[in-house]
């Protein structure tokens, strides 16, 4: 990127800019509301909102809480379209959505029960790598990605690191490095530890979590290399449902009953393997399963583990929209006169806003974001930035202590 110096803009060049960006920002428009289940009246979690006319989509945030953001630019006439798996989906005219000053929407559940599928049987190598083909060839290449990623790490249950960004993706097929991620604009912030002496003190441990690994995961290749390696697949069963309305499929891969194994992946896909999500998680009845590890008098132990994406099809094949991580693990034993016995959480999860597939290019090498701290990639994020942004606004699930960071997610 330039510098300052680099930058010289005319008298005129300079007043254009101006007033283009008044126009812009005049003509900004913003709503916001929630999401229930029509009959239980709870909130809905990570609903997909879309005006597919314009390319403009977010999701409800874990209290089913939206904010969408767009230009008011041709966009009267244009419908939002909410979406939730195992929900129907309900269409409303922007012009309706916009009058409402509190805007619910209420989703009715599918009532369609699925039925076993009747299939020839195959091995889960063989499934496995059925998914995979089918897939790699369905996701849109090449590809630029934009949109918002957050990362929180809690130490019982209080928030102790936090950092977001805006980023750029780039995929291809053929990329002989897949991961071309790039961070435009980044922030951090951390709370202060305290050792207070003849004091035992919270150890906080920083966020491990690289934004190009779960972008990797998400084009599925990598996460069943990582979670379902060949040599373990004899310890695994599957099995498939369906119904006859959407064609939908329920993949389930499990662990045989005896086996040390703990993961669980489910597939939802359409009858011809096409993904519309996936999650791999270890269950509850297997955390027992879960082997601890201890270091230097030091005890960990996964309490739970969650990774779920999200896949949204266009014109040239389909692509991941929205990617989550969520890893606990529970810290015990004694270290340099330190008695630790805590849960650290970590939480992770990106949406794309948008995404390009004409006249693109690689990121550069000197671009790409570097491993390690996530601050250490981009400008300098600020509010403003994110005003032009679609994205998950934290829950109150996530009672952020830090105040200068929560302060300013709150004014968006």
């Amino acid at each position: 990127m330039g510098t300052l110096k680099q930058v010289i803009f005319s008298t005129c060049s300079f007043l254009a800019f101006f007033v283009t960006t008044l126009n812009t920002y005049a003509q900004q428009k913003e709503l916001k509301g929630g999401v229930i289940a029509s009959e239980s009246k709870l909130a809905l979690p990570y609903v997909d909102l879309s005006i597919p006319a314009k390319g403009i989509s977010t999701i409800s945030n874990e209290d089913g809480i939206f904010d969408l953001k767009f230009s008011a630019n041709d966009i009267s006439g244009d419908s939002i379209i909410f979406s939730c798996v195992g929900y129907k989906s309900q269409v409303i005219s922007v012009n309706d959505a916009l009058k409402q000053k509190d805007l619910v929407i209420a989703l009715t559940e599918l009532t369609v029960e699925l039925k076993e599928v009747v299939i020839k049987p195959i091995s889960i190598k063989d499934l496995l790598d059925s998914i995979s083909r089918r897939n790699n060839a369905a996701f849109n290449s090449p590809m630029k990605l934009n949109g918002y990623y957050r990362e929180f790490v809690f130490t019982n249950a209080k928030c102790n690191e936090y950092a977001d960004a805006l980023f750029e993706y780039y995929y291809a097929a053929n990329l002989k490095n897949s991961c071309q991620l790039k961070i435009t604009a980044s922030r951090c912030e951390k709370a202060e530890r305290k050792n207070e002496k003849n004091k035992n003190f919270e150890a906080f441990v920083d966020s491990k979590v690289n934004p190009d690994r779960l972008f990797s995961f998400s084009l599925l290749a990598d996460m069943i290399k990582q979670f379902f390696p060949d040599k373990q697949l004899d310890e695994y069963q599957y099995n498939i449902e369906g119904n006859n309305i959407n064609k939908d499929m329920l993949i389930t891969i499990y662990p045989k009953a005896g086996s040390e194994r703990v993961y669980k992946l489910q597939f939802l896909t359409s009858d011809d393997l096409l993904l519309r999500s996936y999650k791999v998680e270890i269950p509850a009845n297997l955390l027992k399963n879960v082997k601890e590890r201890s270091v230097l008098g030091i005890h960990v132990k996964i309490t739970a583990f969650t990774f779920e994406g999200r896949y949204r099809a266009n014109d040239n094949g389909i692509y991941p929209y929205y990617f989550r991580v969520i890893k606990d693990v529970k810290v015990t034993g004694k270290f340099l006169g330190t008695v630790l016995d805590q849960t650290i959480s970590q939480k992770s999860e990106f949406i794309v806003t948008k995404i390009d597939t004409k006249n693109i290019s690689p990121i550069t090498k000197s671009e790409m974001y570097k491993k390690g701290n996530l601050c250490d990639n981009g400008v300098a994020i600020n509010t403003a930035l994110l005003k032009s942004y679609n994205f998950i606004p934290p829950t109150k699930k996530d009672s952020l202590t830090i105040s200068s960071i929560a302060k300013d997610i709150s004014d968006n």
